[in-house]
């Protein structure tokens, strides 16, 4: 199941980057994503596994996150924000 709540996760980080929705991983675990629902967005924060570039990505990431924030009533209102130091 790529969508999973981190209720230890959730309790670290409280509201700082908005309410907790879920933790993201891809297929073969290239992309994880922490997800936030955030004011009238769906806010994913994106990082790549250690030593992946993002143009080396091959995983179907965005469908899969762009679905769930419409699942949720964020229908294009998804922001995403790359962390690309790994």
């Amino acid at each position: 199941m790529p969508f999973v709540k981190k209720t230890a996760f959730a309790e670290d980080v409280g509201d700082r980057y908005g309410q907790y929705d879920s933790t993201f991983t891809s297929e073969t675990g290239q992309v994880r994503a922490e997800l936030f629902c955030r004011g009238e967005s769906l806010v994913a924060y994106v990082s790549l596994a250690e030593g992946r570039q993002i143009q080396d990505v091959t995983d179907k990431y965005l469908t899969a996150l762009e679905r769930h924030a419409a699942e949720l009533g964020y229908e294009g209102k998804l922001r995403i924000l790359y962390n690309l130091e790994n």
